[in-house]
């Protein structure tokens, strides 16, 4: 914001030139005298409606009865370096509670003096601004001890649009008792004494809110005793932030990128900034680029792919020298673009490139083998477990080694030991970092003929999806198979006529089965037929058992009439 050359008090706003100091001061005074003509109002409600009225912004009307004085005062200046001005959140457009803290060199007494804080035209400010959003605080006071460091509320709060452009607020707010309550230790109202380190704090529920636009913004503290105004020692400074939708995905992931502050109605291109420099070298890839809206916000979306994002192993991430690094950028039509301070702003627009796992195929049976394949992982790492629900699974290769590129591929052999259904594979490497993917496991299956049965009835089972290699057995003795039915054990001598049955190399068999008349057979419904191979391969089939009925045809009849009995 350019600034006049010479600051005046806020009774007048004026840029004057030293050989027509005494002609300004006259039309001045006749401005003053135009408004009194004007208005009839209470002098703080007239001073309050300053801006609905557009009225010389910075006027006290309460003075108007006083005798003309100079327009420039014998000012003081607040000490030097130790003004300081904090928002937070320090977000672009963000509602924030902004801390002023300075050292007066003068008292400022109670209901008369007053502090003053001067905005920058890009700061926001609500339609009101209620006192009750505002405190006070002084280390000393004038009377007594009660009332230092207490946090209070100005006693009034007046905001006016002041500069060239009437469009910079400033916050006038009149020094209140500074104690709490009635202090033990003190006397009559207290006052600021000078001295004393002031802080001013407008709390988030206040309702202003930064400048939209990234860059440097003025903001200047002054009061009605020292009428020059001053700038925090350190530049107010609000960043250009670029938020992700996802901190980590893998390839593939929609990832949204919203960059705030940017200039509007420029283009903000996004990209790998490996570096951290935020120069757009050669081998930094565009991801995406989208027109900066009137709110200074810049969105697009990018599909993740590698490149231009790399494997996490290999890349430094650490503030301030950044090597490799996901780290995403944007730079607008003004050169703007994110600016690198701390660990955090690398942290906030890092993006992780997640490796995947992908199983095919992913649906398989106990004793397939299926081709696992790895992406994104880090380079040059060993695969130390592979588990499959649980169970550690052998690889071919052996070892498993990721390439350079972050890839790598090899098979595993599915045992009888994991259970059915959906099973998480898990993979981990030597740093810890885990991938994993689903596989549905099925079971061998059996076809049972006829599938409605009764006890006593034998019943054709045919076999597939078993152990191949033809050196597993079923109904041998000794040999962990079973054959259950609703749960309960087929005897051997039911099964196949009591001799043993093998399974050929491509994991099928046939046998009959007798069904016994057991507790799960004589009641109507539905029982699972279960078989277990030698090697633990198992599978299932359902047979019904339906209700026993009797009927009579004809119901009733003579003696000796025929009846047919189902």
């Amino acid at each position: 914001m350019q600034r006049n050359m010479f600051t005046v008090s806020p009774m007048f706003r004026v840029t004057f030139a030293t050989a027509g100091l005494a002609l300004v001061a006259v039309l001045a005074l006749v401005g003053v005298l135009n408004l009194v003509s004007l208005t009839a109002a209470d002098p703080v409600e007239a001073s309050s409606a300053n801006i609905s009225q557009n009225l010389p912004t910075n006027t006290d009307l309460g003075k108007l009865t006083e005798p003309f004085a100079s327009p420039i005062p014998a000012a003081t200046t607040l000490v030097t370096g130790t003004t300081t001005f904090v928002a937070s959140p320090n977000k672009p457009g963000s509602a924030s509670s902004y801390t002023a803290t300075f050292v007066t060199t003068s008292d400022l007494t109670v209901g008369t003096d007053t502090i003053i804080l001067h905005f920058d035209k890009d700061f926001q400010f609500p339609a009101t601004l209620d006192r009750t959003g505002i405190t006070l605080s002084s280390t000393s006071v004038t009377n007594g001890s009660g009332g230092a460091s207490d946090s209070v509320n100005p006693q009034t709060v007046i905001v006016d649009l002041i500069g060239t452009e009437n469009n910079e607020p400033q916050v006038t707010m009149t020094v209140p008792d500074m104690r709490l309550g009635d202090a033990t230790t003190s006397t009559g109202a207290q006052s600021i004494a000078a001295g004393s380190t002031v802080t001013v704090v407008l709390q988030q529920s206040a309702g202003v809110k930064n400048p939209t636009e990234g860059g440097g913004f003025d903001f200047f503290v002054s009061t009605s005793q020292e009428t020059t105004e001053v700038a925090p020692g350190t530049a107010f400074s609000v960043p250009f932030i670029i938020e992700m939708s996802s901190a980590d995905g893998p390839r593939g992931e929609n990832l949204t990128l919203v960059g705030l502050g940017f200039k509007n109605a420029t283009t903000v291109t996004f990209w790998r900034d490996a570096n951290g420099d935020g120069v757009r070298d050669a081998l930094e890839i565009d991801l995406c680029n989208a027109v900066a809206s009137g709110a200074d916000i810049a969105t697009c979306t990018y599909s993740v792919s590698n490149p231009p994002f790399a494997p996490r192993l290999g890349f430094d991430c650490t503030f301030p020298n950044l090597s490799g690094c996901n780290f995403i950028n944007a730079v607008d039509g003004r050169n703007n673009k994110v600016t690198i301070s701390s660990q955090a702003d690398i942290d906030r627009s890092t993006f992780d490139l997640r490796g995947s796992v992908t199983a095919s195929p992913s649906e398989a049976n106990p004793g397939d083998t299926i081709t696992i394949q790895l992406k994104d992982f880090p380079p040059s790492e060993t695969v130390t477990t592979i588990t499959l629900g649980g169970f550690a699974m052998t690889t071919t290769p052996a070892t498993v080694t990721i390439d350079v590129q972050g890839e790598a591929n090899f098979t595993i052999n599915i045992p009888n030991d994991v259970a059915l259904g959906v099973q998480v594979l898990e993979v981990r490497t030597a740093t810890s970092t885990t991938r994993r993917t689903k596989i549905i496991i099925g079971s061998a299956t059996l076809l049972a003929t006829p599938s409605t049965v009764v006890p006593n009835q034998r019943i054709s089972v045919v076999g597939t999806g078993f152990t191949e290699g033809g050196g597993a057995t079923i109904n041998q003795a000794g040999d962990g198979s079973a054959v259950t039915i609703g749960g309960e054990v087929i005897h051997a001598s039911k099964i196949n006529d009591g001799a043993a049955i093998t399974v050929d190399n491509g994991g099928s068999w046939s046998a009959s089965i007798d069904l016994p008349i057991t507790t799960a057979t004589a009641t109507a419904g539905t029982r699972e037929l279960r078989v277990v191979d030698s090697n633990g391969r198992e599978g299932k089939v359902n047979l019904i058992f339906p209700a026993r009925t009797l009927t009579l045809d004809p119901v009733e009849g003579a003696v000796g009439s025929n009846v047919t009995v189902t």
